[in-house]
């Protein structure tokens, strides 16, 4: 048991020793650079490429899928059916992202997808 002790004693001092350190520059996007989400705005989004543009808005809402699946079942079965199994939800979360560049990205995202399934 001390052996054991010891082994396991030694291996978390290693360990602690040696584990790697975070760079110390740390890239940060050159689009969004470190603002936090409750600030960036869709002519945030809509700055970034295509491919990001989309990235973001599946994980706006895919977020808010896994919020309500927490909470509200229902209100979770109706965003993922609408952004990602029959619907268009992703497109027309898009389009409007686009269309209001001056507005929160965050509560486009709500608005839209509250307008599609009733969040309450």
């Amino acid at each position: 048991m001390r052996v054991l002790n010891a082994i396991v004693c030694a291996a978390a001092f290693i360990g602690f020793g040696t584990a790697p350190t975070f760079a110390q520059q740390i890239d940060l996007h050159p689009t969004l650079q470190k603002q936090p989400p409750r600030i960036v705005l869709n002519k945030d989004i809509t700055a970034l490429a295509h491919g990001e543009q989309t990235a973001w808005i599946h994980g706006a809402v895919a977020q808010m899928v896994q919020v309500y699946a927490g909470t509200n079942h229902d209100v979770a079965q109706c965003l993922s059916a609408w952004a990602f199994d029959k619907g268009n939800g992703l497109q027309t979360t898009a389009q409007y992202v686009e269309a209001y560049p001056e507005q929160l990205a965050s509560v486009t995202v709500a608005a839209v997808a509250g307008k599609a399934c009733p969040l309450d």
